[in-house]
């Protein structure tokens, strides 16, 4: 692991005000060429459409003036299915996830994103999981289907385990779906962590910074052997690792 001190390095926020709706408009624009290569092209999967996702993420950051520092990505490249937990603060998340997309991923995302114009529409299409946070059956339905997409198609799954965007910059309490995922499927966990974010892009604010941020590759955690009996103590176990690796906010 690196120095957990990492140095964003803000700067102000005149070309984020500058810039945002025309990294808006781009992105809505980049967003509906993938909608219309999937309805075009038949084989609109894996490394094309992940090279279309990770230029959707590079542009917005660009445009914003944030440098992205990846480390590790060599674990995330790595052949064979994985489940890859992430912190989640911002907006800048989805950039930064974006920027990090590999061949054979899949994400659990909310499912308000069903609203919003093409992105909903675009998620269906890439056949990602959506999840209902406000329906427990439901909620328990989507990780099921991520377990069997897990063992059938060997693909990578992100998901968030605080579930949603911290509001206070701190690391919120972790949910049970990534473990009992875990549990389910026994493969390894990767580690995904976010450094920079809170200081570029806070939960409250509308703009962001321009500055530095690091998408990190934990090495992967070991499920072989976990169980629901002990699914308390992984939780703990990951949410320290975060926690090491996250300075305190002040």
């Amino acid at each position: 692991m690196l120095n957990a001190r990492f140095d964003p390095r803000p700067g102000g926020r005149l070309r984020g005000a500058l810039m945002f709706l025309p990294t808006l408009l781009w992105a809505f624009a980049h967003m509906l060429v993938m909608l219309v290569c999937s309805y075009v092209l038949r084989d609109f999967a894996g490394k094309r459409s992940a090279a279309l996702v990770r230029t959707w993420g590079h542009v917005q950051l660009r445009l914003f003036g944030i440098r992205c520092e990846l480390v590790n990505m060599q674990r995330l490249a790595e052949a064979g299915p994985r489940i890859v937990t992430f912190n989640h603060q911002s907006l800048l998340d989805m950039a930064l996830l974006a920027v990090s997309w590999p061949d054979d991923g899949c994400i659990l995302y909310k499912q308000e994103f069903h609203r919003i114009p093409i992105m909903g529409r675009l998620l269906r299409r890439m056949d990602m999981i959506p999840i209902d946070r406000g329906n427990r059956e439901a909620a328990i339905q989507s990780i099921r289907e991520a377990a069997r997409r897990v063992r059938e198609r060997g693909v990578k799954v992100f998901i968030a385990p605080e579930g949603t965007r911290s509001r206070l910059g701190r690391l919120a309490p972790f949910k049970r779906g990534p473990f009992y995922l875990a549990v389910e499927t026994h493969v390894p966990l990767l580690p995904l962590v976010m450094h920079g974010v809170r200081e570029l892009w806070p939960h409250d604010t509308f703009i962001p910074r321009t500055g530095r941020v690091r998408v990190e590759i934990l090495p992967a955690c070991d499920t072989s052997n976990w169980s629901v009996d002990t699914l308390d103590a992984h939780v703990q176990t990951l949410r320290d690792t975060y926690l090491a690796a996250l300075p305190d906010p002040a």
